[in-house]
């Protein structure tokens, strides 16, 4: 098997070297050789025609048309429209209320206070805790429902309920 894929390595080896082309020494100095295809230099180039120069200047035109329109600000241009639609509505309030105000009318707005919302059912923040059923009562019921209940949980789970009465219930909690 050795000696098999020894065989290969050198007829691949073998191709390889050949592929490379003509082996050179370093002490003999040859001129390189020039290929066909190899690049001569600067070729010299016909004068466009007329079709072409045309073609070229109607480009050119275009871009420049194109880089001055690229040139606007459409956001500056849609603020200051907005500015301006703003200051012409404010003039038309201020012409209105002028002449409201020449006629004798008050449009100004009036401040009026309510406790509350008059259209509420009920008056007041409310609270429920699931662990003790569906009912809704306000803080200070909820607090002492709670109270209880955590008390009466002594009974079956000492240390958590302790833990939770001292973390729930007491008011000062550095204390």
């Amino acid at each position: 098997m050795d000696a098999i894929k020894k065989f290969f390595e050198k007829k691949k080896t073998d191709a390889k070297f050949k592929m490379a082309g003509e082996g050179k020494k370093l002490a003999m100095q040859q001129r390189p050789r020039h290929h066909s295809n190899a690049y001569s230099g600067p070729k010299q180039r016909h004068a466009p025609t007329h079709d072409a120069q045309a073609a070229g200047a109607a480009a050119l035109a275009r871009l420049e048309q194109q880089s001055k329109k690229s040139d606007v600000d459409w956001s500056l241009q849609a603020i200051k429209a907005q500015a301006r639609r703003e200051l012409e509505a404010e003039q038309k309030a201020l012409e209105h209320l002028n002449l409201q105000d020449s006629e004798g009318m008050d449009m100004r707005p009036k401040e009026i206070n309510l406790d509350s919302a008059p259209m509420l059912a009920v008056q007041g923040v409310f609270f429920h805790c699931p662990l003790l059923g569906p009912e809704i009562a306000s803080y200070n019921e909820i607090k002492q429902q709670i109270r209880d209940f955590l008390f009466s949980q002594v009974e079956e789970d000492k240390g958590v309920s302790s833990c939770l009465i001292i973390h729930t219930c007491n008011k000062n909690k550095e204390k």
